[in-house]
Parts: structure tokens; sequence; C-alpha cells
């Protein structure tokens, strides 16, 4: 597609979209955001038990005409305890990033402001939360738990990644594990740094530049649990992400429910926000 015809068919990202249910779908399409061409596609699926309620949730915040937030929070405590969580991880993000301060202390002051309220219930739960705050061309991260931020080039070379809190992703890290040894890991699921749980800390990254072909992927760990990074990328690679995400939900389904799978019967929600850079300014 070249510049006249993006122009003609995209618009500003205007609508926010908040990501809660048994299986919310965001195709955002194709938009401008300070000047240059960018692609969005947002997914959060219920895990296949019935009785349990979707304990992930997402949003998605248009600031200006040059800045947006892209968000998913995965919340932890079984019951109603977990998707109370994480809703209210995205509800206290989203109002405070639209006070009018400076956008990175919000950011950081919702973050703590999520632990307390979390901490408040008294019952357990938990969340982990990744945000990604796109600012023109650079995108920059926050985190806390086992949630993911990737930033993938347009040949699949993983040029930026968050690092989960986890002894086991730390392993990973120094190279005391394998990737395919962490997937299959027992303690793969404990993590060390949670909203609502002991004290947290919030892992910030620094800004990342966006290039054309770039896309950004935020995943809670219902896809990480099936898919290297390497996976993830051959199957959006080459598609539009509307696609994208479409194979990248059947995919995950397919493993849960294939005996061949590695990550067999692991059940979990599972939501994602693709975002790609189409055509700079």
């Amino acid at each position: 597609m070249n510049g006249s015809e993006a122009k003609k068919s995209s618009r500003t990202l205007e609508c926010e979209t908040f990501l809660h249910k048994v299986c919310s779908r965001q195709d955002g399409g194709q938009f401008y955001l300070d000047g240059s061409f960018y692609e969005l596609s947002a997914c959060c699926h219920k895990n296949h038990d019935f009785e349990k309620p979707n304990q992930d949730a997402g949003i998605i915040i248009p600031l200006s005409k040059t800045e947006c937030l892209l968000v998913i929070a995965d919340g932890m405590g079984g019951h109603r305890c977990g998707d109370r969580a994480s809703k209210i991880a995205c509800d206290i993000l989203r109002d405070e990033v639209r006070s009018g301060n400076n956008i990175i202390d919000s950011i950081l002051y919702s973050i703590e402001q999520i632990h307390e309220e979390i901490k408040e219930l008294a019952v357990g739960a938990g969340s982990t939360i990744c945000v990604a705050y796109v600012e023109g061309n650079t995108v920059r991260t926050f985190h806390v738990g086992d949630s993911s931020i990737v930033v993938f080039n347009r040949l699949g070379r993983i040029k930026y990644q968050t690092l989960n809190h986890s002894p086991v992703s730390y392993a990973v890290a120094s190279g005391l594990l394998s990737e395919k040894q962490a997937n299959t890991h027992p303690e793969k699921h404990l993590l060390s740094n949670a909203l609502g749980i002991d004290d947290v800390y919030i892992s910030v990254g620094l800004p990342v530049e966006f290039n054309e072909h770039d896309v950004l992927v935020l995943m809670t760990d219902g896809v990480t649990d099936h898919h290297a990074m390497d996976d993830i990328f051959q199957i959006i690679k080459g598609k539009n992400l509307k696609q994208a995400m479409s194979d990248l939900v059947d995919n995950t389904t397919n493993k849960i429910f294939s005996p061949q799978s590695a990550s067999f019967g692991h059940n979990d929600d599972s939501t994602a926000i693709l975002f790609r850079l189409v055509k700079n300014n």
C-alpha cells in the first residue's frame, strides 16, 4: 500500500477499547499516529473452562494524535478475585493517565495505586501488568510480573524484550536454562513480583525506536506458555494483523488440546495486542 492509499483508508486512533469478556476482539485496522501509519489488532480470549471467569484484561488508550497506551493485565487468585484484580489495574491506569499530569509519572503512580488497591481487597488476589507507551515512533515499557512485551524487526530479530519477574526467567537470562527447558519447568509459573502481593517493583525500559514493519507484541502467559518467540513471529509475519491475531488464537487453542504439544492441557486465558509500524512519516 502506498502513502496516498494509506491516507484514504486510515484515521487517527480515537476510541478507547477495554478487553475483558469471554472473547473480546478489537481489530483497530490502520491509523495514523504522529504522521506515521500503524496497524493494530487485540484479543482477550477466555480459557475453555466454562465455570472459570476470564482473569485477563487489556485496554487501548489513545492519549493524543501522537501518543497511545497499550495495556494488558493477568489476574491471579482464583474464583472472582483474579478478574477483579486485572480490571482494577486497567481502570486505575486509564483514569490516572487522563489526569493531565506527566505521562511517565502517571503510569508509575497508577501502578503503585493498583498494587495498594488490590492488597486492600484482602482476598489473596494479584495481577501482572504490562504497559507500552507509544509516542511517535518510539515505545517505552513498564511491567510487573510475567506478562511479556516484545519488539520484532521485519526479519524476526528481537529488538527488545521484557524480562519476566520469575526465577525461571532469570535462569534463562543467565544461561542456566534454555527456552525449551523453561517451557516445561515445574516452577515456570512461580512469580517473584506481582501487583497486590508483598512489595512490588516496576521494571521500566528505555525508549525503543520503531522502524518500518517492526511489530510490538504484548502477551499474557496464556500465549507465551504455548509459543517460543520465534514461533510467534512466524505466525504473524507477512500477514495483516487481523489475520495474524486469528491465527495466533487458533494456534494457541490447538496446542491446548493437542496431546502432541508440550503445553497440552494448560488451559489459561490468553490476551495479546499486536501493533505494527507500516509506514514511517
